[in-house]
């Protein structure tokens, strides 16, 4: 939202449905990153996401992998 807060009165669960699967993917129970804004993948303390605003966000242990196999997939 480059910046901006908004208050939604919805789960992240029914946001998270809302939004296309090939360009938002929920990498932690409390964040879904836009593919498109990632900017960067640091390795460190289990793995951060680097946004194209410079913003960190972790990557939960348990979507990791599926989080990795997605990113590969929509390179390759």
């Amino acid at each position: 939202m480059k910046g901006k807060n908004i208050l939604i009165a919805k789960t992240l669960k029914k946001i998270e449905d809302l939004l296309p699967s090939t360009s938002f993917y929920r990498i932690h129970r409390s964040h879904i990153v836009n593919l498109k804004h990632v900017k960067m993948v640091r390795h460190e303390k289990g793995g951060i996401i680097v946004t194209s605003d410079n913003y960190n966000m972790p990557i939960s242990r348990n979507r990791k992998s599926m989080f990795w196999d997605k990113i590969q997939s929509d390179f390759t």
